[in-house]
């Protein structure tokens, strides 16, 4: 029997691997591309081979501004956001301050919604309603209070809600989560009062509790319920 020779067996293997790396290295150029296609193809590269200095290439702002930012999360060097633009620093102490756990990198933040949502995080992260104060627009505010009320199980965050009507129906909502009807007695006005009442007594499957409802109508209302359920 003829033998074979080991070479005709090792040239098939390297002509694909040839054929491999050269569609990997035709894959992975970007100089064959224009535009915004480079621009992206560029900061994929630097991202892949983690080279700050292909950002330098990019010509479209926003686009090395991303190049930087991706770099910089990856050298895991949260100082190194104070080299870019307002809303990627924000946007990349933000990243950094959820990772460490670091609310204190909240306060280098000068784009106000990316220091309200710095602030926002963190408050949740660290279930700490303090830090809901440290937020500008009230209505975000207001929304960081009352997911930490719930969040927390507490009603003192809903005080802390400058919108009258969201400030009452914070303390309903606590309530009615820890089915206290000492928490619904203290609401004002009565027909939030009466609903959160209700609520608690049909969660509790207590009809006495309905006796709490200072407002007549939402009272009967209550108790009719249990009448129809029995």
């Amino acid at each position: 029997m003829k033998k074979l020779n080991p070479y005709l067996l090792i040239l098939p293997l390297l002509v694909l691997l040839v054929i491999l790396l050269y569609i990997s290295l035709s894959g992975s150029s970007c100089s064959k591309l224009t535009g915004n296609e480079k621009d992206n193809c560029l900061v994929h590269e630097a991202v892949v081979q983690e080279d700050i200095t292909l950002c330098t290439t990019i010509v479209d702002t926003n686009f090395k501004e991303y190049c930087y930012t991706e770099l910089i999360k990856l050298s895991n060097n949260a100082s190194a956001c104070s080299t870019l633009q307002d809303k990627r620093k924000g946007y990349c102490l933000t990243y950094f301050a959820e990772k460490q756990n670091n609310s204190e990198l909240c306060t280098g933040i000068t784009d106000t919604p990316w220091s309200d949502v710095c602030y926002g995080k963190m408050a949740k992260m660290q279930n700490n309603f303090e830090l809901c104060r440290a937020i500008n627009y009230s209505s975000d505010r207001d929304i960081c209070y009352n997911h930490l009320a719930l969040q927390l199980g507490q009603r003192q965050p809903c005080l802390r809600i400058d919108d009258n009507n969201k400030r009452v129906l914070c303390q309903a909502d606590v309530a009615i989560l820890l089915k206290d009807i000492l928490l619904c007695d203290m609401i004002v006005p009565n027909n939030v009062q009466g609903m959160c009442a209700t609520t608690v007594a049909l969660s509790l499957d207590d009809a006495n509790i309905c006796s709490h409802t200072r407002d007549g109508v939402i009272r009967r209302n209550c108790e009719h319920k249990f009448t129809k359920i029995i």
